[in-house]
């Protein structure tokens, strides 16, 4: 898209800002990336079946974002889509880039970088731990 962008000019102007947009997006892609690894290892290292371990990565995704909209909507604290790593990964996109979110349009970024924190450390943490307690035998 960036090439597309550039080539219609329609994208960044000059090389300055060429190479920072470059830089944003790949920043981007390896938060979310670890974001989503960590959520997956930790989620995945409470189960051996594959098919569990999927269903619940499916279900955390889609019960937390109920939960925060719901709390969200109904009068909670204004950071409460930060519970959801479905909304966390779209307003961190946009945090990482600068532009505006109207996902959480009042809330402070370092809000966003604790919960990106806790999701990804937490299930990187809950992975380890699982791996340190799991029974080996031979």
């Amino acid at each position: 898209m960036l090439i597309a962008n550039l080539l219609q000019s329609q994208g960044p102007e000059g090389v300055g800002d060429i190479v920072d947009t470059t830089l944003r997006v790949l920043a981007c892609g390896a938060v979310l990336t670890a974001m989503f690894t960590g959520l997956t290892m930790g989620i995945t290292s409470l189960t051996d079946r594959k098919a569990v371990a999927a269903a619940s990565i499916i279900l955390l995704f889609l019960v937390s974002l109920t939960v925060a909209s719901t709390i969200a909507e109904s009068g909670g604290p204004e950071g409460a889509y930060a519970w959801s790593p479905t909304s966390l990964s779209l307003e961190l996109a946009q945090l990482v880039h600068g532009e505006y979110s109207p996902i959480m349009s009042g809330v402070p970024g370092i809000t966003v970088w604790g919960a990106w924190a806790l999701w990804t450390f937490g299930g990187f943490a809950l992975a380890r731990w699982r791996l340190h307690v799991l029974p080996v035998t031979r």
